[in-house]
């Protein structure tokens, strides 16, 4: 059984992969490929690399156990695992929220990584994907989604990026995933060359173009930002740390103002 990791980074259409993937499952298994339900969340596989980052990396081992004999049993030669999170576990699970760590960051990215590797034993082959975007353009996106998020951040975009700065450091983390999972089983993708496209890329280059030929939803579009002025008074109403309830919904007010202009 082989496995294939697509493991980010953020802000690269990983949701609108995603939704193509959960969307299409049962097109995907017809070409033997395995896309598996959770109860975490209707697309993605984040929460593998939360367990891992929070010290419960066996809870992610036996999920992917679990989808390798559920993989058989659809007669499928390959599990298809999407989690933007696996990238750069360490800020984005533990620097970004403000959480302790025992070691410095590389020391724990490595040792995260190595877990993640551990947690895949028992396929026969682990290929791992990871697409990149200029840099700048990765922080700006991401303070874009974090501040949109409902309970968003109010944080300047400067005191982001003190907080945010290793995430940015790609040759260093793609050395970690080399190291565990071998170099000749990385593949990387530029995003500015796959974003007109990103979907039928994907499929061409990792699973079979009828995956994407043959697809009946496959128009995707997730997780549009918010312009600059709509983001700036998300930002000063995040700053007044608005009731749950109040948040939910001021989350989409923001999105149709921002819509609607």
């Amino acid at each position: 059984m082989n496995l294939l990791l697509h493991i980010g980074t953020h802000k690269t259409a990983t949701t609108s992969l995603q939704h193509f993937f959960a969307l299409n499952r049962a097109l995907l298994r017809s070409y033997g490929f395995y896309y598996p339900e959770n109860d975490d969340s209707a697309y993605a596989f984040n929460f593998l690399a939360s367990r891992v980052a929070f010290g419960k990396s066996a809870e992610t081992a036996a999920f992917l156990a679990s989808a390798r004999e559920k993989a058989k049993d659809s007669g499928c030669q390959s599990v298809l695992i999407s989690g933007e999170s696996f990238y750069a576990m360490t800020g984005f699970f533990i620097d970004l929220q403000k959480r302790e760590r025992s070691g410095e960051y590389w020391e724990n990215e490595t040792r995260l990584v190595q877990e993640v590797r551990e947690a895949c034993a028992g396929y026969e082959k682990i290929s791992v994907t990871c697409t990149f975007r200029p840099q700048d353009e990765l922080a700006g996106s991401l303070y874009n989604q974090f501040v949109k998020n409902v309970f968003g951040i109010d944080s300047s975009y400067s005191e982001f990026l003190a907080q945010s700065r290793d995430i940015y450091h790609y040759e260093k983390h793609i050395e970690l995933w080399e190291k565990a999972f071998g170099k000749d089983f990385i593949q990387l993708k530029n995003f500015d060359s796959v974003k007109k496209d990103i979907i039928r890329d994907f499929c061409h280059s990792f699973l079979k173009d009828a995956c994407f030929e043959y697809a009946t939803i496959k128009d995707l579009e997730a997780n549009t930002r918010l312009s600059r002025d709509v983001l700036e008074v998300k930002r000063l109403y995040n700053s007044i740390h608005p009731d749950p309830a109040l948040a939910f919904v001021s989350a989409r007010s923001f999105r149709a103002i921002n819509d609607h202009f």
